[in-house]
């Protein structure tokens, strides 16, 4: 990853409900849908994503999560959500 990879792919998320009857995102399922996608496609190992808890699911809500990687290769991950059912798009971009 030494220059900016754009990656856009859409993954179903899990959805959770808030004790305020809203309705939130699992961060662990976003993290473990996108860490094996950027391990494939970049051919990079050893990746961790680690996205904020508590996200409110709303359909153009974004959201950044962090990313690491083997050699000290840090980046966010941009998530967008492409509905309020947990659907999102996400692009890794070097800080």
């Amino acid at each position: 990853m030494g220059r900016p990879r754009y990656l856009a792919v859409a993954a179903a998320v899990s959805l959770a409900l808030a004790a305020c009857g809203e309705s939130t995102l699992e961060a662990s399922d976003i993290e473990e849908d996108i860490t094996p996608q950027v391990e494939e496609q970049t051919g990079t190992h050893e990746v961790v994503v680690d996205c904020p808890d508590d996200i409110e699911a709303e359909e153009g809500g974004t959201f950044e999560c962090d990313l690491t990687a083997e050699g000290g290769i840090e980046a966010k991950v941009e998530i967008t959500q492409e509905d309020d059912d947990g659907n999102v798009r996400w692009r890794v971009v070097r800080p």
